[in-house]
């Protein structure tokens, strides 16, 4: 047995001198390598279809987080392209060179004037002759290096390229009338590959105005059903668009909806226009600030030969707006309020009034209507609760009524505005909406309710901002939220 002395037990360890206000560092972690694929890729198409069936109404942000999910959604982008600016017409085009097929997904595109031409702008003879205009022929070549995009021109050429290029197009808005011009032009229509779109729209800006050209090209159009026009001033367009009696070709132009609005003046010539779209007519839309007497009586062309399903006759909004501030200056200008059986086509299914347009007469008009479905009274439209609440009575065939109710904001005084530039505050304050409903002597909140009442009755949907002002959004079938229910 060893008689060797045990050893001492150790000393504890000692304390770090390290200061408790220094920070410790932390461990490092092993990051794992994630995946490069997603098991959401892996879905029947069919289910991935459903959960993106309503793509259209998707924002940019949605748009990019979700196009790395699948092939259908990446494609389905493209049916709706907005070009806008120069960047995004070179990143399209861009992208076309690489994959032209694409473009056969695309039913909508906006050209947009902020896309600023490197060409001059062209006059009337320009618009129709023939030749590629300036920076076509660029989407069938690469560049030898780089993304090439500093060597895209962007012309009514390169733009002219690119419709050809939509086999499926449906839908063409344009903004800038020169532009749309070039893009009817009749060398262009002839190509085979043009698109057979049944949707235009053309934006005119201020200083711009719609070409003859145009006119005269898009009549031949045999394909287009729907057009639009917002923001013309120097002229109806009427001889423009070849719609006269004298000028018109057999039945080239068979349009279902037209819409003329924001435009300056009207003039008679307005029931050619009717005389020539009548017979395939189902929606009409017209807002103007200055018309003559006998629109109104006009009016009753559309109806002959229009079919008995008339959707919507809309255009009396800006119309008597203005007419009813301007009446008192020039009453042999501005159209009367609707009084003459004439005034209302017997087919009329959906109505707007805004301004100083409704009499007592008026509704008795209006309740004799076979087809009204739908009426709507513009914020500042002047009429008595009685006769409202008459012509609810009477009326077989109304069952939806909009009531908008007066929002706007004080105006300044003239004593703070005089011989002041506005500065941003002024016009901040002048241009948004007033913080309570703006009444008037002869139609107030307890007017309005009893009109909300009676239509709860009788089982007739009311819509507009009248929801709001008098709190009855559980009652209504669309709420127009102006934060005056919470008021």
């Amino acid at each position: 047995m060893s008689t060797r002395p045990r050893p001492a037990p150790s000393a504890p360890p000692r304390l770090s001198t390290m200061s408790l206000s220094e920070p410790v560092k932390p461990l490092k972690v092993k990051r794992t390598k994630q995946p490069k694929s997603n098991r959401l890729v892996r879905l029947p198409p069919s289910i991935l279809r459903r959960i993106f069936a309503d793509i259209g109404e998707a924002d940019a942000g949605t748009l990019l987080l979700c196009r790395v999910l699948y092939d259908y959604f990446l494609h389905a982008v493209y049916t709706m392209i907005s070009l806008d600016t120069p960047n995004q017409v070179k990143a399209f085009v861009r992208t076309l060179r690489h994959h032209p097929e694409l473009a056969q997904l695309v039913t909508t595109v906006t050209f947009t004037h902020a896309v600023h031409y490197t060409e001059p702008q062209p006059d009337e003879r320009d618009c129709d002759a023939a030749g590629p205009g300036l920076g076509s022929g660029q989407l069938d070549w690469l560049p030898a290096g780089g993304s090439g995009e500093d060597d895209i021109t962007i012309g009514t050429g390169l733009f002219s390229d690119l419709v050809l290029r939509m086999p499926n197009l449906v839908i063409l808005v344009v903004n800038g009338a020169k532009l749309a011009s070039a893009l009817v032009a009749p060398h262009l229509v002839a190509d085979p590959h043009y698109p057979r779109f049944t949707h235009m729209l053309v934006t005119v800006h201020d200083g711009d105005d719609i070409l003859p050209s145009f006119g005269r090209n898009v009549s031949r159009l045999a394909h287009l059903r729907v057009l639009a026009l917002h923001g013309f001033d120097r002229h109806m367009p009427v001889t423009t668009l070849n719609l006269g009696t004298t000028h018109l070709p057999p039945r080239s132009l068979r349009l279902e909806s037209f819409d003329l609005t924001n435009c300056t003046h009207v003039r008679p010539d307005l029931r050619h226009l009717f005389q020539a779209l009548a017979p395939g007519l189902t929606s009409f839309s017209l807002s103007t600030s200055w018309a003559y007497p006998a629109m109104l009586d006009d009016l009753d062309l559309y109806k002959c030969g229009t079919p008995d399903d008339v959707k919507a006759m809309k255009g009396f909004s800006d119309v008597f707006a203005y007419a009813a501030s301007m009446r008192e200056q020039a009453p042999s200008v501005f159209p009367r309020p609707l009084t003459s059986p004439l005034s209302f086509p017997t087919s009329l299914a959906t109505l707007k009034l805004q301004g100083n347009t409704v009499v007592d007469k008026t509704f008795d008009l209006l309740a004799d209507l076979p087809n009204l479905r739908s009426l709507h009274l513009g914020a500042h439209t002047e009429f008595r609760t009685p006769d409202l609440t008459s012509f609810l009575h009477s009326s077989r065939t109304i069952q939806t009524l909009g009531l908008d109710v007066c929002a706007c904001a004080p105006v300044p005084s003239t004593a703070v505005m005089r011989r002041s530039r506005p500065t941003a505050a002024k016009v901040k304050a002048s241009s948004s909406p007033a913080p309570r409903p703006v009444w008037r002597d002869d139609f107030r909140e307890e007017d309005a309710q009893v009109v909300v009442r009676e239509c709860g009755g009788r089982g007739i949907a009311v819509e507009g901002s009248v929801v709001c002002a008098t709190r009855s959004a559980g009652s209504a079938r669309a709420h127009e939220c102006r934060g005056w229910c919470t008021a």
